[in-house]
């Protein structure tokens, strides 16, 4: 797999040959990430190591350095800008109304759940063609920056079905998870990795849990959305070990995230990327548009699964505060079928006189609540565990 952490050698060797500088901040600078004084490369490359799952920080509100309250690639692309003397301008981008939003201004750091635990998460993986599963351990790396006292800067269907369809080189990294007992939705993240809810390959009802033994057909779709004959051949799949075992609902949702391995290149389909949020509520996303990205199926009374459409939605607030943490609550249409499907924004971002977007995934979407009336729907949010799971794990084969 060619997972994100060796884009990063790949990062480095190439901006070691553009003209970038040394911009010494008196007083810490937002893209000043690694707090030594000083933006240059080293915060670049500290941002990328956390987004590659390669490490983390407690206060990782730091990496935010476009203040989006989303640690993503965009907070990459200000550090190499304001390095590079480029200007850098972004904004969260609404495709409904065709017009962009300006980052919301909260102050104070609320980290997730998990954002503090140095605890390895043990997980399970099944090897489709010898039926063998076996566990293994990932243990986060913590990052190793400075800790100077000076202060840092401020830092389902609801209502009627309003999805829209889609069309664009984002639909490439879609894909159908066809099997014998049911139908969900994944994302590419890899060469050959694909992301998806875990209850899509793993039955949760029977014995505690168990592997899905048959392995899904995986169809992948144009950019038009129309889903192709094209299929790609699972090797293994990998869940959180504790995902199945007796938990309520939400404890199950917060584990509710896998990875499936092709033998395929994937290498010319979209990529979505993984960012990591803080400080989440309605009242401080309020206008963030959050897009779900699945088939189209049961729309108007209609079944047709061959094309994709997105649902456009907002956080909405939710009573388990418990878990805010590790769940994400939305007002996004979506079906059951659109299980594992990502969950994501779109920043329009514009630097050195060049304009364009960045999706970034947010959750894995898992629960479409079928309550009527329905008034959200729910994702396993992405932490520092699924950076790690997904793109920097060398426990996967293919």
């Amino acid at each position: 797999m060619k997972k994100r952490f060796q884009f990063t050698a790949a990062f480095l060797a190439a901006i070691m040959v553009m003209p970038f500088g040394m911009i010494h901040a008196s007083a810490y600078d937002d893209c000043d990430v690694n707090h030594d004084g000083y933006v240059d490369v080293s915060d670049a490359v500290a941002l990328e190591l956390y987004l590659s799952g390669d490490h983390y920080a407690s206060d990782y509100n730091r990496f935010d350095t476009n203040k989006s309250l989303t640690v993503d690639s965009a907070d990459v692309d200000k550090i190499l800008a304001t390095i590079s003397l480029q200007s850098y301008s972004a904004q969260f981008w609404d495709k409904e109304n065709f017009c962009g939003y300006s980052f919301p201004t909260v102050s104070g750091f609320t980290p997730d759940s998990y954002a503090s635990s140095t605890s390895a998460r043990l997980y399970r993986k099944y090897v489709y063609s010898t039926q063998q599963d076996s566990t293994y351990y990932l243990t986060p790396a913590t990052a190793a920056f400075n800790n100077n006292s000076a202060p840092l800067p401020d830092r389902a269907i609801v209502g009627s079905d309003d999805r829209v369809e889609s069309s664009g080189t984002v639909n490439t990294g879609i894909v159908r998870l066809k099997g014998i007992d049911g139908q969900g939705t994944g994302f590419i993240v890899g060469d050959h990795v694909i992301a998806t809810a875990a209850h899509n390959v793993y039955d949760i009802y029977h014995s505690g849990g168990y592997f899905k033994r048959t392995a899904p057909t995986i169809y992948s779709y144009n950019t038009a959305g129309s889903m192709l004959s094209t299929t790609f051949t699972p090797i293994e799949v990998h869940v959180p070990y504790n995902y199945g075992y007796y938990l309520t609902d939400e404890e199950r949702l917060a584990l509710d995230y896998a990875l499936i391995t092709v033998s395929d290149d994937l290498s010319n389909y979209y990529h979505f990327s993984l960012g990591t949020t803080y400080n989440v509520s309605s009242e401080n996303y309020s206008n963030i548009p959050l897009y779900v990205l699945g088939p189209y199926e049961e729309k108007n009374n209609d079944v047709n699964e061959d094309e994709l459409f997105y649902g456009q939605g907002n956080i909405v607030e939710h009573s388990s505060a418990e878990y805010t943490g590790s769940l994400l609550y939305y007002d996004c249409d979506t079906l059951s079928g659109d299980s594992g499907a990502p969950v994501y924004t779109i920043t329009q971002v514009s630097t050195g006189g060049v304009t364009y977007f960045t999706y970034s995934v947010l959750a894995i979407h898992a629960y479409s609540n079928t309550s009527n009336p329905c008034v959200w729907n729910s994702g396993t949010r992405i932490t520092k565990y699924q950076l790690q799971f997904y793109y920097n794990n060398t426990n996967i084969s293919y």
